[in-house]
């Protein structure tokens, strides 16, 4: 096992030797004491002893702390000198993902599925769409409860995952984190999901992710890459963005809607539904209940719209509207001062 530790430049490398010793007290800490409960003699705020625990955790590997360069050296080194490795561990920290050009906020969690929740917390949260970044198989596998939460709540969530290598998937060699039909496993979740083997396909994809993120009902989408792909290097075109406008519902289904609400003496609304459904997602209307009238469209324009169209419809009464008003002063009267409450 190799573990890597890098920095930005050739002057942050005592910084990043800093963190790598508090990275290894914590972990040992973490896993040996608070997990298995077992005593170790040491202190963790010690750093002869994190640079003790260092040695012992990298007895049969290497630990490389520096710039990208001293990183590559020691990967090629160990493969000159044992043929390859095991596995790969690169820590990332927040004084390193400070520096970043790119805008993007980076954040780590422990596990998957809270990636996914964030993600999901995130997209509810505001207008802007969030992002979850997990490795594959049992990485998607672990976000899929959130992802399916997602789903199921129509919160709109970018999945971006990993992939074993192009020429491994689907050949059942029991590769690291291999599953097998790692799409097929996902879209039941997913509004629409996507593999990506060349990097020249990825403005693309990344546009119709969006598309679907932003139109019609919202859900969670997919995008796997495998790892072939993030390195290769090719030349490709951005496509300009696009803003997506909500969909409001046909002029027609709004008249008929009109129509509909005029016919009616005395309406009342006994609960959500059974008199009138709006849903971005057409496939919804009648689904559940059976529906008086069902319009498809984005609830608030469509709603908009159609008190525009009703507006001409005459008030009830004075004497109508004091009934209505007895009638909802007894519904909610109740509840306005609850009587203390009881043990059995």
């Amino acid at each position: 096992m190799a573990r890597s530790h890098a920095c930005a430049s050739r002057g942050e490398q005592e910084g990043s030797i800093e963190q790598a010793r508090a990275n290894a007290g914590r972990y040992q800490y973490d896993y040996f004491v608070k997990t298995l409960g077992h005593q170790l003699d040491f202190d963790v705020n010690s750093n002869a002893d994190r640079d003790r625990i260092i040695d012992m955790m990298t007895e049969n590997g290497a630990w490389c702390v520096g710039t990208p360069d001293d990183l590559i050296a020691t990967i090629k080194r160990l493969d000159q000198e044992s043929g390859g490795f095991g596995g790969f561990m690169i820590q990332a920290t927040e004084w390193g993902t400070e520096r970043t050009e790119t805008g993007i906020k980076f954040i780590t969690t422990r596990h998957e599925q809270a990636t996914a929740y964030m993600a999901d917390g995130y997209s509810r949260s505001g207008d802007d769409i969030g992002t979850a970044l997990v490795v594959p198989g049992p990485g998607l596998q672990n976000a899929s409860a959130a992802i399916g939460t997602a789903f199921a709540a129509s919160s709109p969530i970018m999945v971006v995952a990993g992939q074993v290598e192009r020429d491994m998937i689907g050949v059942d060699r029991g590769v690291l984190h291999e599953i097998n039909d790692q799409l097929d496993t996902i879209r039941p979740v997913t509004k629409w999901a996507q593999r990506i083997l060349d990097p020249r396909d990825v403005p693309e994809a990344v546009h119709e992710a969006f598309y679907q993120l932003k139109s019609g009902r919202p859900r969670p989408v997919e995008i796997e890459i495998p790892p072939e792909t993030l390195a290769d290097v090719a030349e490709i075109e951005l496509l300009e963005p696009v803003n997506y406008q909500r969909q409001a519902a046909s002029a027609d289904s709004i008249q008929r809607g009109r129509a509909h609400c005029t016919r009616i003496q005395t309406p009342q609304i006994l609960q959500g539904q059974r008199v009138v459904q709006i849903d971005i997602d057409e496939a919804e209307l009648g689904r559940n209940y059976e529906n008086t009238f069902g319009i498809a469209g984005d609830a608030k324009m469509t709603l908009e719209e159609l008190l525009k169209a009703v507006s001409v419809i005459k008030p009830a009464s004075e004497s109508r509207q004091a009934e209505i008003e007895e009638m909802r002063e007894e519904f909610f009267g109740e509840g306005r001062a609850l009587e203390p409450l009881h043990s059995l």
